[in-house]
């Protein structure tokens, strides 16, 4: 469904809820940390990692 107002927009750009689809628990990983780093500056993050434990 195309976003086709500014305020809706605004919205989705400055929210601060996010899934990370394919989250890592092993450090060194870009999967494990950007996830942290968001999670460092303010970020909910959903991990999403259906082989996880």
């Amino acid at each position: 469904m195309p976003v086709t107002d500014d305020e809706t927009l605004r919205e989705i750009l400055h929210g601060n809820r996010i899934a990370v689809v394919g989250c890592s628990t092993s450090p060194g990983k870009a999967a494990h940390d950007i996830p942290k780093y968001m999670l460092d500056q303010g970020y909910d993050v959903v991990p999403v990692n259906p082989f996880a434990d």
